[in-house]
């Protein structure tokens, strides 16, 4: 997803002490199509769009 709002926030101590930091397993995803659509059909396929990029 595109992380430029999130620059920053993943920099912070108490995350990069978490199990998920320590392992690589935090994704980021794109914040606008998660809380903000009005998940529509466009929407809801861009969302899927998401995931699988954050999965590859």
């Amino acid at each position: 997803g595109d992380n430029s709002s999130n620059d920053g926030v993943l920099e912070n101590a108490l995350i990069a002490e978490t199990p998920a930091a320590k392992n690589g397993k935090i994704i980021q995803l794109t914040p606008d199509l998660w809380y903000l659509s009005g998940g529509g059909l466009e929407s809801t396929k861009l969302i899927i769009e998401d995931i699988q990029k954050a999965l590859k």
